[in-house]
C-alpha cells in the first residue's frame, strides 16, 4: 500500500508544481510545464522556450542541454506574481541550500524604474535569482540563472 502511495505522489509531483528547477532538460521542463507554446529566437545560440503554467509564463534557455536560465512572470502582463509563487520558485531552485542577499547590481535600479528590485545568491555560489517589479506597472519578473550561463550569455560574440 505504501509503495502505491509513493508511486502516486511521484507521478503527481510535476502536476503540483508550477516551478522548475534550474538544470532540468527540455524534456523535464515539458513534463513540468506542458508543451512549448512558442520559441523566441532573439539569440540563435540561446533561444527561449516559452511555456505557460496557470497564470505564469516561463521562458527557459538551455546551456549544454540543461536549463541555465528560467524567467517567470505573470502571463499577459496583467498581474504580478504573488509572494507565495515567488517563494515556491526560490524553494524549488534552492537545491536544499539557502539564498543570501546579493549586492545590488542592476543598472535599472539607479534609474528608479523599478519599485522593487533584489538579487539573491544561492549559498553554493552557482545560481542567482533576480526579481524586479516595475513602478507604475503590473509587470514583474523573476530570473533564476546559473552563473555559468550568465557568463556564456554575456560573453562577446566571436567568429567574425
Amino acid at each position: 500500500m505504501s509503495r502505491l502511495l509513493l508511486i502516486s505522489i511521484l507521478a503527481l509531483c510535476p502536476l503540483l508544481s508550477a516551478v522548475g528547477r534550474i538544470g532540468e532538460t527540455l524534456a523535464e521542463c515539458k513534463i513540468r510545464y506542458g508543451e512549448v507554446v512558442r520559441i523566441e529566437r532573439s539569440r540563435e545560440d540561446y533561444p527561449q522556450y516559452c511555456f505557460r503554467k496557470g497564470d505564469i509564463e516561463i521562458r527557459v534557455r538551455l546551456m549544454k542541454g540543461r536549463s541555465g536560465q528560467e524567467i517567470f512572470f505573470g502571463a499577459d502582463g496583467g498581474h504580478r506574481m504573488s509572494q507565495s509563487q515567488i517563494d515556491e520558485i526560490l524553494s524549488a531552485n534552492s537545491n536544499g541550500l539557502t539564498w543570501q542577499q546579493g549586492p545590488p547590481t542592476r543598472e535599472a535600479q539607479e534609474k528608479e524604474i523599478y519599485s522593487v528590485s533584489w538579487e539573491l545568491i544561492r549559498s553554493d555560489g552557482a545560481v542567482y535569482a533576480a526579481y524586479s517589479a516595475m513602478a507604475r506597472s503590473s509587470f514583474d519578473d523573476l530570473t533564476v540563472e546559473t552563473f555559468e550561463f550568465k557568463k556564456a550569455f554575456e560573453a562577446p560574440a566571436t567568429g567574425f
